[in-house]
């Protein structure tokens, strides 16, 4: 006399089932690879070998970006040093020339002798041996391009600048050098202007 299973229990039956057939070692031809797995295999390595080509490749291409943005970096640190000193340069040269104005425009005249005129004028000397002091730090070289301000040769800023004042110089002599300061602050911003010019068109 034939017996009805439930559902419930024909799906246990079958998990059961499965699961013993699942636990089963895999037969001798189950454990032989096909000729599509050998295949894969061989693609796999050549995959690998242009895997690494290509890490490379782009180990080379990072490299190179990197040297490039490091002189980019650099070549803008340099051109900030030379417009930095020329910043300050400009700011020593407008004291004097506001300095020696002062002896110049008066009216009346100061007399030689004033206290008030000597220290202007030991001002000037004091911010002209700044000047010399300071060094302007040339802009690197670009192919092909040749700085033509005056600023930029040897001496170019000492060269544009008055020469000492005696904190006894007579007017004659202070008024010639605020004239030369105008000449000079005229020069330093023309050299900024070609460093722009040149290192950011």
């Amino acid at each position: 006399m034939s017996q009805d299973i439930s559902p419930v229990a024909k799906t246990a039956v079958q998990s059961i089932a499965a699961a013993k057939y699942n636990a089963m070692p895999p037969s001798p031809q189950q454990q032989k690879p096909s000729a599509t797995d050998k295949q894969t295999g061989k693609a796999s390595a050549a995959d690998m070998v242009t895997l690494d080509a290509a890490k490379g490749i782009q180990s080379d291409r990072l490299q190179r970006i990197d040297e490039n943005v490091a002189d980019k970096n650099d070549l803008a640190t340099r051109i900030r040093q030379s417009d930095s000193a020329l910043d300050v340069a400009a700011s020593r040269v407008q004291a004097m020339k506001t300095n020696l104005a002062k002896i110049v425009k008066n009216y009346p005249p100061f007399a030689i002798d004033s206290k008030e005129r000597m220290e202007l004028l030991r001002s000037f000397i004091s911010l002209r041996k700044e000047i010399d002091s300071m060094t302007i730090p040339a802009p690197p070289p670009q192919p092909g391009v040749q700085m033509k301000s005056v600023i930029w040769q040897d001496k170019g800023l000492t060269s544009l600048l008055p020469g000492e004042l005696a904190i006894n110089a007579p007017d004659n002599q202070v008024r010639a050098a605020h004239d030369q300061l105008a000449g000079a602050a005229q020069s330093i911003g023309e050299g900024r202007q070609e460093l722009q010019r040149t290192y950011t068109t």
